[in-house]
């Protein structure tokens, strides 16, 4: 028994926002892979745009993204920001020590 599923487009708003979010989140995470500063808030507001698309559209599995991979894109940005100024203060530390050997 062969099962046909058929997907109309309705209304092209919420067809094009149906197949921007994922698209948006797929070049947020390949941001995250090349260690992009842009990626984590393009990610976070993706989730924002996720949630209220679910509102608006009263499709709840839209729902999931917001709630689950929402918080994953915001500690992963505080994480790679407390590294990012981790990174920062040892260079400026290093550069302290070189300066000072060159003195002596």
């Amino acid at each position: 028994m062969a099962v046909t599923v058929t997907y109309t487009i309705d209304d092209p708003v919420s067809f094009g926002l149906s197949v921007l979010i994922p698209t948006v989140i797929a070049v947020s995470v390949w941001l995250a892979g090349n260690k992009n500063v842009w990626s984590w808030p393009l990610g976070i507001s993706v989730q924002l745009l996720s949630g209220i698309y679910a509102f608006v559209t009263h499709d709840w599995g839209w729902l999931i993204s917001p709630l689950v991979v929402g918080p994953v894109f915001i500690r992963n940005w505080v994480k790679w920001n407390r590294e990012s100024h981790q990174d920062d203060q040892s260079t400026v530390k290093k550069n302290e020590v070189k300066a000072k050997v060159d003195l002596n």
